[in-house]
C-alpha cells in the first residue's frame, strides 16, 4: 500500500538525518521522536518520491563514510570530490547529479537545515551539478521513443480476448493492453480509470479518466472522456464487447477505483494487494502468486504485468481468410523485454502520422486538445475526431490506403537485432510477425479482409463512424505543457470524512493537483473551512497585518473616514 511504501522510505530517511545530526534531530527528540511526528514532517511527497531520494543518498552516504568517516558532507567540495571519483569509476547516467541534489535539498529541509547553511542552495554546487547534467546529456545516448508494438500483437490480443479457453486474467490484461492503444493512454491513465464508468453503446466505448498526467483535482481540466469506435478490430473478432463482458465477470465486479487488478501467475486468480514493480519482480522470481488480494496495481506493476502478458501471445495466423492462433508464442524468450510499458500509447498515433493524419487531429488521441480549447468544447468535437481517426487507422491497416499504407519494416529491422542479441531466430520471429501483404493492384500494404471486420448492421456502422474532418473548436496551436493558472488565491482540501481544510494557492507545500477533492476559494468568509493549514496561517495572518495596517495608513493620509475593513481570516474550527 501507498502508506507503507511511504512509512518504509521516511523513515529510512529519518535514520540519515539523525545519523547526520541535523538540527531537526534534536528538537523531534525533545517532542519524544515519535514515528508519526516524523511522517508529518514530509508533507504530501508519495512514497515513490521518499523511495527515489533515499536511494539516490545511500551512495553517497555509504562513500562518505567511508571517505571522511561521517555520513554528512561539511562542505561543497565535498560534495564536487564525489561526482568526480563516481564518474572516474563509472559513467553516470545523466539524471545522477541532479536525483542527488535533490536528494541533499530535501534532507535539508526536513533536517531544518538553515538556508544559509544549505549545501543544496550553494551556487557551486548548484552550477556543478547543471554542467555535470549538461555534459552527461550531450555525451549520452539521445532518449529514444518506446518502440512500437507490432499488428501482430493486436491480433493476437484480439483473439485471446474472445477465447474463453485461455485463463480470464490473461484475456482481461490483453483487452487493456487494446485499450491502451486504440486510446492512447499511459499504464498511469489506465489505473485512474474508474470501472463503473465504462459504457458500451452502438456508437462504440466511453469511459472516464479521474486523473492523467495533465488532468485532475487541482488542474483547469478536470476528469477527462475518452472513446473507441464500436467498430474497432482488425482480426474480426468484437473483442470490446467481449472485454465488457470480462469486467461484469464475477472475478472482476467487485468495486475498486483502478482497472486492473493483479493477476496470478496462473493468470486466473485477481491479486488484490499493493504490487510495485519491486515486489512483481519478487513474485515472479519466488512464484508466490496465488494469495488473492483487492489492494491497488501501481503503474509499474501494471506495465510488468503487461510484459508478461507479450510473453504469453499465441501466433496470429490467417487460414482461409479467417484469422486464427497458432502453438507458437509470438515472442519467445525473453523477447517482451524489447517493449516497455509506454509502447502502447504510441502505436495509434504513430500510425495515424505515418498515413497523413494531420497533427491537429492526432492530438485528439492523446487529448492535448483538451488542454488547448477546454472541456466542453472538447467533449463536444473529441468522439466525432477521435472515432474518426481510430475507424480511418483500422481501415487502412485492413484495405490499404492510397499513399502505400503502413509499413512495418524498420520495427522488424528492429526487432530482428534485438532477438539475434538473445541468440533467438531472428529472422523467423520476424516472419511470423509480418502479416501485412503487398497489393500489386492497389499499391498498398494492407491485411486484407472487410472493413468493418465483423458484422455490423450499417445503420450501427454510421454511428460509429465519427468524423475525422470534423469542425475543430478553435485555430490550432500545438500544444506545450504549461503550468495550469489558478486566479483563486486559496483553496480547500476535502478529506475522505469531509473535513475542510484552507491553503494558500501555490505557496503552500500541499499541491492540489495530489488530493483527493479541492475547492477553489475567491474570497473567505466565516466558517467556509474547519481548519486552517499549519504552514499557510502565518502567510494569512502577515497579509491581514498587512492589509489592515495598510488600510489605517491610507485613511490618516486621505483624511478619509473609512470602515474598519474585513479580516482575512475567518474563526475556524480546530
Amino acid at each position: 500500500m501507498e502508506v507503507l511504501l511511504r512509512e518504509r522510505w521516511a523513515m529510512e530517511l529519518v535514520v540519515y538525518i539523525k545519523e547526520s545530526k541535523l538540527p531537526c534531530a534534536d528538537r523531534m527528540a525533545a517532542m519524544g521522536d515519535g514515528k508519526q511526528h516524523w511522517l508529518r514532517l514530509f508533507g504530501n511527497r508519495r512514497g515513490k518520491t521518499l523511495r527515489n531520494r533515499a536511494r539516490a543518498w545511500a551512495p553517497v552516504r555509504e562513500w562518505l563514510q567511508v571517505t571522511y568517516g561521517a555520513p554528512w558532507p561539511k562542505s561543497p567540495e565535498v560534495l564536487l570530490r564525489y561526482l568526480e571519483e563516481r564518474q572516474a569509476i563509472k559513467e553516470m547516467g545523466k539524471s545522477v547529479p541532479t536525483s542527488i541534489l535533490a536528494s541533499l535539498s530535501l534532507l535539508e529541509s526536513i533536517g531544518m537545515v538553515a538556508e544559509e547553511n544549505r549545501l543544496s542552495s550553494d551556487p557551486m554546487v548548484v552550477e556543478t551539478v547543471r554542467s555535470w547534467t549538461m555534459e552527461l546529456e550531450a555525451d549520452g545516448p539521445p532518449c529514444k521513443p518506446a518502440p512500437l508494438l507490432p499488428l501482430s500483437a493486436l491480433l493476437a490480443c484480439e483473439m485471446v480476448v474472445c477465447r474463453p479457453v485461455y485463463e480470464i486474467g490473461l484475456r482481461f490484461t490483453a483487452f487493456v493492453l487494446l485499450l491502451m492503444i486504440w486510446s492512447s493512454l499511459r499504464c498511469d491513465d489506465v489505473q485512474n480509470i474508474d470501472p463503473s464508468s465504462i459504457k458500451l453503446s452502438q456508437v462504440g466505448l466511453r469511459y472516464v479518466l479521474r486523473k492523467t498526467k495533465t488532468s485532475g483535482p487541482g488542474r483547469k481540466v478536470g476528469e477527462l472522456h475518452a472513446f473507441v469506435s464500436r467498430i474497432i478490430s482488425l482480426s474480426g473478432f468484437d473483442w470490446i464487447a467481449e472485454g465488457v463482458k470480462l469486467l461484469g465477470a464475477e472475478t472482476l465486479a467487485w468495486s475498486r477505483d483502478f482497472l486492473c487488478p493483479a493477476f496470478s501467475r496462473e493468470w486466473d486468480t485477481p491479486s488484490r494487494e499493493y504490487m510495485s514493480a519491486e515486489g512483481l519482480a519478487l513474485q515472479l522470481r519466488a512464484r508466490e502468486w496465488d494469495t488473492p488480494s483487492r489492494e491497488y496495481m501501481s503503474a509499474e506493476g501494471l506495465a510488468l504485468q503487461l510484459r508478461r502478458l507479450l510473453q504469453h501471445l499465441p501466433t496470429p495466423v490467417r487460414q482461409q481468410g479467417v484469422w486464427k492462433v497458432s502453438r507458437e508464442l509470438l515472442f519467445p524468450g525473453q523477447l517482451a523485454n524489447f517493449w516497455t510499458g509506454h509502447s502502447a500509447r504510441h502505436v495509434l498515433t504513430s500510425i495515424a502520422a505515418a498515413l497523413g493524419v494531420g497533427k491537429d487531429r492526432r492530438d485528439y488521441l492523446g487529448r492535448w486538445a483538451y488542454a488547448q480549447h477546454g472541456s466542453q468544447d472538447y467533449v463536444l468535437t473529441s468522439r466525432q475526431v477521435v472515432q474518426g481517426v481510430q475507424n480511418f487507422v483500422c481501415r487502412s491497416l485492413i484495405l490499404g490506403h492510397e499513399s502505400g499504407g503502413y509499413s512495418e519494416e524498420e520495427l522488424f529491422w528492429a526487432i530482428k537485432a534485438h532477438a539475434d542479441s538473445l541468440l533467438l531466430e531472428g529472422a523467423e520471429i520476424v516472419k511470423a510477425s509480418d502479416l501485412l501483404q503487398w497489393d500489386d493492384v492497389q499499391k498498398t500494404w494492407k491485411l486484407g479482409g472487410a472493413f468493418p471486420s465483423f458484422n455490423v448492421s450499417p445503420e450501427r456502422a454510421r454511428q460509429a463512424a465519427g468524423d475525422i474532418d470534423a469542425q475543430l473548436p478553435g485555430p490550432y496551436e500545438p500544444f506545450e505543457g504549461k503550468e495550469d493558472g489558478d486566479e483563486a488565491p486559496y483553496f480547500i482540501t476535502v478529506s475522505r470524512k469531509g473535513f475542510r481544510r484552507l491553503h494558500l494557492s501555490k505557496k503552500c507545500a500541499v499541491r492540489r493537483e495530489n488530493c483527493l477533492e479541492t475547492v477553489p476559494v475567491h474570497k473567505l468568509t466565516e466558517g467556509i473551512a474547519d481548519a486552517v493549514c499549519k504552514l499557510c496561517r502565518p502567510k494569512i495572518e502577515n497579509a491581514e497585518a498587512s492589509s489592515t495596517s495598510g488600510s489605517e495608513e491610507s485613511a490618516r493620509e486621505e483624511a478619509v473616514e473609512q470602515e474598519e475593513p474585513e479580516p482575512l481570516v475567518p474563526s475556524f474550527g480546530t
